[in-house]
């Protein structure tokens, strides 16, 4: 069976067989993953197949019943090229060969209805389909002796009652269990649950199914109503002693709602004050909950978070501390974490996505350098590369396929297409460039030698800043003076106002370009390495899309799309050669400043002024270094930290009032004047 048909099918067996529109719409409802389409002619059979396709489901159209097509191999081609269907099904043999050429799965449909049917289904598989669908499906004797003489997989359908479900399941023909047996085992099952209970008894069912369909309760609850009359609470109505079953989850639900002033927190806490273990926890969390001030003693600091020397620091822990000191403790202190789902969420679609640019820029002999074939690419090429890297990864980061919802394999084709806009992007932006890939994913995290950025923090404890630089850019102008620029691709959005960076965030790329600069490694082995600028490509936005169609406008129109949604943003010297390298086209369409024919370029900064960033940057990890060594580690946010914070129920801030408004122009003043001071001083 074809790979896609049967990873389909192992996520959900069942086939729906649509007839009409109503049975389209009911279908795209529901997780079944495999669509048979019996009506429709010519005129509409395209935008049936596009609502099953955009709906993550396999689109398999019965080529005989469609109005308009004839039963030549020409009609499998406009099935193929026209609805983009994944697959046919055909009572002819040609129609089966035709799909079978075309890549497309390929069904043959049988009525058993005489021999001389069953003599055309045996001789199927010298057609080789992809299965056999036979029609109707009431005959398990025939049914088997097909599956042995053809060896292929066997579909069934039309009308099966439950007493002939019950012949079936003797067989090798694998079907649902009937209504009957199902029963049973359900109320095998529940009689084992019932008699286990001491106290008390929770009996749960689900009121709906994953798309929101009502669902009928078992027969079960009924009688258990009717026994014991009928007493239905919504989980969710349910009190916290309900999901107090042991010291450990007490715990956890205590912590969680501890705010609360109630009798059945108070009672909770009662009850964790009889284990020594838990009697000790809370103690330790008094302080933090009474102000939200707790501090580490000096030592206790440096021993959890400077006993390796030199320190090895991200980037986002950075981040995370001047959000909030108390995520930080939790996170890199404590080590705590969250159970996160394996599904494309915006993690998984930012690595894979840094991932697939780095490995399509990358030099295939030696797996070093830019590779200038990147440049030249065409739009299949680029397709089918994605899809495959794509596809690997979640073989590899997220179990494969097998399981995955339908929305899981919609978010996947999205991604995809994005991924495309994004690396015709790239393509673009760097054929408009005269700078040129040096470093791709360069790691600034050695141990040793001498391309390390070693920062001091107090004269006893030293910082390395650790991370990955998506991308390293020369350029050489023509007095062989090299600029260097790096690159960083971001899904998220990012914020460069000088506000930010006063508090100590986005101070990532400032600093990465300083290593650079201030060490020796593969851009910069004789020294003497110029700073360019920094720039952050926006790619988590979505371009508009157009009509396929030859006509420029159109063509245009996408490119303009594509430059809106991810124009980079960032800081750039206020050099002539530096920003006439960024972009050759007069409007500067790829580079973070702006140009003007009547003020020519505005939104750069002078060289000296981008130095002063720099080694502010620089400080202020110093400054991270010290606040840590000190045990500052209180639960005071910035603005909107606590909003997605994996911590907040934990902190013990009770209000939101006194957090730092990191965006307040007021910072930006205190930055100037820092710099200013600093430049008096020297």
């Amino acid at each position: 069976m074809e790979q896609r048909l049967y990873e389909a099918l192992q996520r959900n067996p069942i086939i729906a067989a649509v007839r009409d529109d109503e049975g389209l719409a009911q279908c795209l409802r529901t997780d079944i993953q495999t669509v048979f389409v019996l009506y429709g002619d010519i005129c509409n059979i395209p935008e049936i197949v596009h609502q099953i396709k955009d709906a993550g489901k396999i689109a398999i159209v019965h080529a005989d019943l469609i109005s308009g097509l004839a039963t030549k191999e020409i009609s499998v081609d406009f099935l193929r090229h026209s609805t983009l269907a994944d697959g046919i099904i055909s009572t002819r043999a040609n129609m089966i060969q035709r799909a079978r050429e075309l890549n497309m799965i390929a069904i043959l449909r049988v009525f058993l209805i005489d021999s001389m049917a069953l003599d055309s289904a045996l001789s199927a598989k010298n057609l080789k389909p992809d299965a056999i669908d036979i029609l109707p499906g009431l005959m398990p004797s025939m049914l088997r002796k097909v599956r042995q003489m053809t060896g292929l997989p066997i579909l069934t359908g039309g009308l099966i009652t439950e007493n002939e479900k019950m012949i079936l399941e003797g067989s090798d023909i694998h079907i649902s269990h009937s209504a009957r047996k199902s029963f049973q085992t359900e109320k095998l099952v529940c009689y084992n649950a019932f008699t286990l209970a001491d106290e008390k008894l929770y009996v749960l069912y689900s009121e709906s199914d994953l798309v929101g369909e009502a669902h009928h309760p078992s027969a079960l609850v009924s009688e258990l109503n009717g026994m014991f009359g009928k007493i239905n609470t919504k989980a969710q109505d349910m009190g916290l002693d309900f999901y107090c079953t042991s010291f450990r989850t007490a715990y956890y639900k205590y912590m969680e709602h501890s705010r609360d002033k109630n009798a059945t927190i108070s009672a909770i806490r009662s009850v964790l004050g009889l284990s020594q273990e838990y009697a000790e926890k809370l103690m330790r969390t008094k302080n933090l909950h009474e102000n939200g001030d707790y501090k580490l003693d000096e030592k206790t600091a440096e021993k959890l978070f400077m006993s390796e020397q030199p320190a090895k620091v991200s980037p986002t822990q950075l981040d995370t501390y001047y959000k909030c000191p108390f995520n930080y403790f939790c996170k890199y202190g404590l080590g705590l974490k969250t159970v996160r789902k394996a599904d494309i969420d915006g993690l998984n679609r930012g690595l894979i996505i840094h991932q697939l640019l780095e490995k399509i820029m990358r030099k295939g002999d030696d797996g070093t350098g830019f590779d200038k074939a990147f440049l030249t690419l065409s739009d299949d090429e680029i397709k089918e590369y994605i899809h495959k890297n794509v596809t690997e990864y979640i073989k590899e980061s997220l179990g494969g396929m097998f399981g995955k919802s339908p929305s899981f394999v919609f978010l996947q084709e999205r991604m995809e297409s994005n991924i495309l806009h994004i690396i015709r992007f790239m393509q673009n932006e760097l054929l408009h460039s005269k700078f040129r890939p040096a470093l791709l994913e360069y790691k600034i995290d050695k141990s040793e030698g001498e391309d390390r950025l070693i920062i001091d923090v107090n004269g006893r404890d030293k910082i390395i800043l650790t991370g990955i630089i998506d991308r390293v850019d020369v350029f050489e102008d023509e007095n062989g003076e090299k600029y260097v620029r790096i690159i960083d691709y971001k899904t998220g959005s990012i914020d460069l106002k000088y506000s930010m960076l006063y508090n100590g965030l986005n101070l990532q790329m400032f600093v990465y370009l300083t290593a650079l600069l201030e060490t020796k490694n593969p851009v910069n082995i004789d020294g003497g390495l110029k700073q360019a600028g920094i720039v952050y490509y926006t790619l988590g936005n979505k371009p508009k899309t157009y009509e396929q169609t030859a006509d420029a406008d159109v063509e245009e129109a996408e490119s303009r799309s594509r430059l809106n949604a991810f124009k980079p943003i960032g800081k750039v010297v206020d050099i002539k050669a530096v920003t006439e390298a960024f972009s050759s086209e007069e409007n500067y369409a790829y580079a973070p400043f702006k140009y003007s024919k009547t003020n020519g370029i505005s939104g750069t900064i002078p060289d000296g002024f981008f130095t002063k960033l720099r080694e502010f940057a620089i400080g202020k990890v110093a400054q991270f270094g010290e606040q840590l060594c000190q045990g500052n580690i209180q639960a005071r946010p910035v603005a909107e930290a606590c909003k997605h914070c994996d911590f907040h129920d934990i902190c013990g801030r009770i209000n939101q009032e006194d957090v730092t408004d990191v965006k307040d122009s007021v910072y930006e003043e205190k930055l100037m004047e820092e710099l200013t001071d600093r430049k008096e001083k020297r």
